[in-house]
């Protein structure tokens, strides 16, 4: 399979879908009030920069980078569709975002995810390229609902 990844604004109606399909999964899963996953307005503000990847014409993935600190970022927002899971086609879109983190002089980087069964996937994809769980990032809460991780880079 033959990935373009691609810079996005957040703004096509394929991306805008496959973020409401990212944002249904995680309410589905995660009481409301514990969803830290970003909207629209969050994927689009400054310090945000966010990727799509496609299959020809098709949206098969995306995911977000934010830097919460210097020389310290945040994943966010990384999905895959569902039919084409299970495939390696997340385990690209990370490997590229760990790549834009390097290529921005990053030296860590840090994600939140889901610590419920529904996440384990994401979660064995993260240890698999060494990310470690860690204590909660700057600006979240302790949560039963989510599990930190993080790798130096």
């Amino acid at each position: 399979m033959d990935i373009e990844f691609r810079r996005d604004d957040v703004t096509g109606p394929d991306v805008i879908r496959l973020l409401e399909t990212h944002l249904a999964h995680a309410r589905l899963h995660t009481p409301i009030e514990q969803v830290f996953a970003l909207d629209l307005d969050g994927l689009r503000a400054r310090g945000m920069h966010f990727w799509t990847g496609w299959l020809d014409d098709d949206l098969v993935t995306m995911g977000g980078l934010r830097v919460i600190e210097i020389h310290h970022g945040e994943i966010k927002s990384m999905h895959t569709i569902e039919r084409l899971r299970g495939q390696g086609i997340a385990g690209r879109m990370l490997d590229y975002l760990i790549a834009e983190a390097r290529n921005m002089g990053l030296k860590r980087m840090s994600l939140e995810t889901g610590s419920q069964a529904a996440y384990a996937p994401a979660r064995s994809l993260y240890a698999s390229r060494d990310f470690a769980e860690c204590g909660s990032l700057p600006g979240y809460p302790e949560s039963e609902w989510s599990a930190f991780m993080t790798r130096l880079l």
